[in-house]
């Protein structure tokens, strides 16, 4: 008799942190059902983004590829004609793939062949359900009925507000991980056919940060370790672009002291909601019978500032910005309650998930097959890890002068930032030593001590550029 073919169950949400789980070790995180998948299988203490932006991020993860090698940079949408998307694999092998929520990869074209709406909200986007937008609540709510922190925000309309925290107008089954989670639900309770690919999309907790009740309020904001706030613009460890390009869109700063603990504390009772969505899938699962010849993947598309250096949101390589969860579960061909300290990079999600599945991995893909490390426990200590961005290339160019391509390469111990193109402030760059200064506080990049360690991420970079096959350690 032929084995059962392994289905995949992947999970991706937004913007989330690796401290919004408990099993990352955050005493103020309540994430039981994703401390359950851990503990029944592998963690990626560091998993480091492509990109520190939704588009170029999760085109990487859908190709296996790095974002230069295609042109994506920012949050530009076009076709890729030349790519195999992940799902492809998959449909010649004959499997049911169905993708449901947030999408936000640059080609159009759906690679879905069963795709549900994406979770209809004011912005188009399913951020934050039918009630709101990242800008805005939708009429006739009114912010101060429900405690909406605006954080002041620069785009090409003009200054706008985002709303960083506060609670959502309606009851939770109707805010956006509900209605993902009772979409997954659906499919895995009426329309599933072994074996499938389902990909389950879940936008919190970008912006809006509106959980709803009974998560909302729950976390203490004093218990949570709030960075004191620093003025990104003139920080000496900052380079230029953090300080002058960030620093005018996403500070920190004029917000209360009041207003970042709550902005703080919301986003982990997003945290929670998302949490409490991502259990009633598994709940399907498990209902249907399917858990035990599952895959099961959880991620994030990248992380958030939250006062960190002064910033909210993203698009730079503070740690809390490029490393994310990474989970792997599968019962009886994985280890349990593993930890993989050794740097990976989500690219490697793709030929991961393909060779469990048995399939095979399109020649041109950049990412690592991680399946002889989910084995043994181990991956590759000497690996350097890479991320970029151009937000030259944005529609918020217009507000981000000076930006061009910048990039990062870290290792477990170090981490180079710099302009690959010049922008108009040089190299502008860093060098932090991640084993001493985990809080990237002191900037190294220029000590003679360390020429050594800058000599060699700067080679590593430059043949990521050349054809996104670096050197490694």
């Amino acid at each position: 008799m032929a084995e059962e073919r392994l289905n995949v169950l992947w999970i991706i949400t937004d913007e989330q942190r690796t401290d919004s789980l408990g099993c990352y070790g955050s005493p103020w995180a309540r994430s039981p059902h994703l401390d359950n998948v851990a503990n029944a299988g592998v963690r990626f203490e560091n998993c480091i983004v492509q990109s520190p932006v939704c588009v170029p991020s999760r085109t990487c993860m859908m190709t296996g590829r790095y974002a230069h090698s295609y042109g994506v940079l920012e949050c530009l949408h076009r076709e890729l004609p030349n790519e195999t998307p992940l799902t492809q694999p998959f449909v010649d092998a004959g499997y049911q793939v169905a993708g449901f929520g947030k999408y936000h990869c640059v080609d159009p074209r759906n690679p879905f062949p069963i795709n549900g709406p994406e979770i209809p909200g004011p912005d188009g986007l399913g951020h934050g359900g039918p009630a709101a937008s990242p800008l805005c609540l939708a009429e006739p709510y009114k912010p101060e009925d429900y405690d909406v922190v605006n954080m002041p925000f620069k785009n090409e309309w003009g200054p706008q507000t985002l709303i960083v925290g506060g609670r959502y107008p309606l009851p939770s089954d109707q805010n956006e991980p509900a209605l993902l989670a009772a979409r997954c639900e659906e499919f895995l309770q009426q329309e599933v056919q072994a074996p499938f690919f389902l990909r389950a999309s879940i936008a919190a907790p970008h912006t809006p940060v509106l959980p709803a009740e009974p998560f909302y309020g729950a976390t203490n904001p004093d218990a949570i370790d709030l960075p004191d706030y620093d003025d990104a613009r003139g920080r000496p460890e900052c380079c230029r672009y953090d300080r002058e390009v960030l620093g005018k869109m996403y500070d920190f700063g004029p917000l209360s002291a009041d207003q970042r603990r709550r902005a703080r504390a919301d986003y982990y009772d997003l945290c929670t909601e998302v949490d409490a969505a991502v259990g009633r899938i598994l709940g399907a699962l498990d209902t249907a019978g399917l858990r035990e010849n599952t895959l099961v993947v959880f991620t994030s598309d990248h992380g958030n500032m939250l006062g960190e250096h002064g910033l909210m949101q993203k698009e730079t390589f503070y740690e809390q910005s490029v490393r994310v969860p990474l989970l792997f579960s599968c019962p009886g061909r994985l280890p349990e309650d593993a930890v993989i300290s050794e740097p990976v990079e989500t690219i490697d999600i793709m030929p991961t998930m393909l060779s469990m599945a048995g399939l095979d991995t399109p020649g041109n893909v950049h990412g690592v097959d991680l399946t002889s490390a989910l084995q043994s426990r181990e991956a590759d200590p000497n690996r350097i890890t890479f991320s970029e961005i151009d937000l030259s290339l944005s529609d918020l160019s217009g507000l981000t002068p000076n930006a061009g391509h910048r990039v990062m390469a870290r290792t477990n111990d170090w981490k180079l930032v710099y302009n690959w193109t010049d922008g108009g402030f040089g190299e502008d760059a860093v060098l932090y030593d991640l084993a001493n200064d985990p809080g990237e506080m002191v900037n190294l990049y220029g000590d003679e001590r360390h020429s050594g360690i800058t000599r060699e991420l700067r080679s590593a970079i430059v043949e990521w550029q050349r054809d996104g096959t670096p050197a490694q350690g």
